[in-house]
């Protein structure tokens, strides 16, 4: 059985915990022994439905800290005893949360509701509620990418069409905004050294990607992508972008395919395709991506394969994880209160009979 993961965790690229987004429960993989998703336990003590669907786990303090994409609900987890403990940080409802952000000993929240930015202290469990501006216009903002470096956080935010780049200062607890008028639509930014690159549709409709001062905010750059790929149903695709070696690579959405852009080109303004053999003919997307150094683990969401990424060497592996079928169907069949959605992985055949069984 595939497992679809939005949280997936590790500090070694070996172990991996992985909250599965279908039913709740959490697994281990051990790569170094074999590709088997162990089952570890489930998200106890949920206080709203879904709320043990995870949008960010990570590690801190010999702690593995899980955050819900639903409600303002953790649970943390001791790496060696493996036993979740559940806390709420903050007694309201709300939206999605979009973003969930580690920085040292505290954690930076953003959510569709309340309009703050939260930052939660992991030693006190004290909250901070950080106003977002007073502007109107950016009091109904939706996140749509986000980057660290050093002790900044860089955010997308649109309402309709305004796109604006928010600056979060960690050390101050503070956040400012910049507009960018070149872009009708943000899909990426990432942040280092003294860049910050956003890519996204123009007002006049081309993909380009802009070069910001990281310090200033002040455009330096406007590159034209002339040679991107379109989804012909949901127009650019990219989930993530990263900066290595003076050239961006683009990791695909439903485009299904890897570009590769060189900075210092400035004459060709074109991408390049990076082949990967072992994925060709899927469609991916990917659910969920960690890094530690030089290497990323990509996890698609559309079947049981991590894709291990080096950013130097651009050389990919492609591994198979998967848990055991018969005991993720009683880990289904045990939660009666919880809803199983079908998806690519499992055909009406397999329901039928899983539903018929004795």
């Amino acid at each position: 059985m595939n497992i679809m993961t939005m949280g997936a965790c590790t500090d070694d690229g070996i172990v991996f915990f992985l909250p599965s987004m279908e039913v709740n429960g959490l697994f281990m993989v051990d790569l170094s022994k074999d590709n088997q998703a162990v089952f570890i336990g489930d998200f106890p003590d949920c206080k709203r439905e879904n709320a043990w669907q995870i949008v960010k786990a990570f590690y801190y303090d010999g702690n593995v800290y899980f955050f819900s994409h639903y409600s303002f609900e953790m649970w943390i987890m001791n790496k060696q005893e493996r036993i979740l403990k559940h806390y709420t940080y903050l007694d309201e409802n709300t939206g999605f949360i979009d973003i969930v952000i580690p920085i040292n000993n505290k954690v930076w929240v953003v959510s569709r509701s309340p309009l703050e930015i939260l930052c939660l202290d992991l030693s006190t469990k004290k909250v901070e509620k950080i106003h977002w501006d007073t502007k109107s216009e950016l009091r109904n903002n939706v996140c749509t990418a986000s980057s660290v470096w050093k002790n900044r956080i860089y955010l997308c935010t649109r309402l309709e069409a305004d796109v604006y780049m928010g600056v979060i200062d960690c050390s101050k607890n503070s956040v400012a905004f910049y507009r960018l008028n070149e872009l009708f639509i943000a899909k990426n930014i990432t942040a280092g050294n003294d860049r910050v690159f956003v890519s996204g549709i123009s007002c006049d409709g081309n993909f380009v990607l802009l070069e910001y001062d990281l310090e200033r905010i002040s455009l330096l750059t406007c590159h034209h992508l002339k040679t991107i790929k379109m989804n012909k149903n949901t127009g650019i695709d990219y989930r993530e972008m990263v900066v290595q070696n003076k050239k961006i690579l683009f990791l695909p959405g439903t485009i299904g395919e890897f570009m590769i852009y060189d900075i210092n080109d400035v004459s060709e303004r074109q991408m390049e395709g990076l082949e990967m053999p072992a994925l060709m003919g899927q469609t991916l997307y990917f659910l969920d991506i960690q890094r530690i150094g030089s290497t990323m683990y990509l996890f698609p969401g559309a079947f049981n394969k991590l894709v291990k990424l080096n950013l130097d060497t651009l050389h990919s592996d492609v591994i198979k994880v998967e848990a055991n079928k018969k005991e993720y169907c009683k880990l289904v069949s045990k939660k009666t209160e919880q809803i199983y959605r079908e998806t690519v992985n499992v055909n009406l055949d397999w329901f039928l009979s899983w539903v018929g069984r004795k």
